[in-house]
């Protein structure tokens, strides 16, 4: 019997690699910030679009969290996590006081 022909895959985004190479790592704290974050990400941003504008500038602060993540060091995680919300709350309670 002829085998079929696959499609080739789409290819993946830096992003998407390293989630799977993380994930084949069984690196749990990934598989458990990724849902939440884009939960959150997404209620903050159309909730205040003016604060994240452009949105590249806090795209960066996410590289601290990202960085302690890929070395697997959960108390970095944790503080570079809590300093990122903290930042995005003063945002938000900034532009709620003007």
């Amino acid at each position: 019997m002829p085998r079929e022909k696959r499609k080739p895959a789409a290819p993946l985004s830096k992003f998407q690699r390293y989630r799977r190479a993380q994930e084949g790592k069984g690196m749990r704290l990934l598989r458990v910030w990724v849902p939440l974050f884009l939960q959150v990400q997404r209620f903050i941003i159309q909730t205040y679009p003016k604060l994240f504008s452009p949105l590249s500038e806090m795209a960066e602060t996410h590289r601290p969290v990202m960085r302690a993540i890929h070395a697997r060091d959960a108390e970095a995680a944790a503080a570079a996590i809590q300093e990122h919300v903290m930042l995005v709350w003063q945002q938000i309670d900034h532009h709620q006081t003007r």
